[in-house]
C-alpha cells in the first residue's frame, strides 16, 4: 500500500462533514482523556498586542487515542518535510517545549 492509500478497513463518503480552519489550539489534559479547542486568533484593542480565541470546534479523545494522533502526525510531518523542506519551529515554542528550534 503506498504511504497516501487509506487502508482497506476505511471508506471515504463524498460528504466528510465540516471543515476548520484553525490558527490556535488548546489542549486540556487529565487522566481521562484529551480536549483541543481550535480556534482562531483574533486581534485585540487599538496596537493588536493580545489576541482573543475565537473558538471553532472542541474535539474530545481518550489517551490511547490522543497518543495515536501525535504518533501519525508526528510520521506525517516528517513526510512533508522530507518532500518540502523543513518547517522552521517558532523559538519561543521550542524553549517552552525544551527542544531545539527547528529540532525534533
Amino acid at each position: 500500500m503506498s504511504e497516501n492509500q487509506l487502508p482497506p478497513a476505511f471508506h471515504v463518503v463524498e460528504d466528510p462533514g465540516p471543515s476548520y480552519y484553525s490558527s490556535v489550539v488548546r489542549i486540556i489534559s487529565n487522566i481521562y482523556g484529551f480536549s483541543f479547542l481550535f480556534g482562531q486568533g483574533r486581534p485585540v484593542g487599538l496596537t493588536g498586542d493580545a489576541v482573543s480565541l475565537q473558538p471553532v470546534c472542541t474535539v474530545h479523545m481518550s489517551p490511547a487515542h490522543a497518543k495515536s494522533v501525535y504518533l501519525i502526525l508526528r510520521q506525517q510531518i516528517r513526510s512533508y518535510e522530507q518532500q518540502w523542506g523543513e518547517i522552521p519551529s517558532p523559538p519561543d515554542v521550542a524553549a517552552r517545549f525544551g527542544e531545539e528550534p527547528d529540532g525534533d
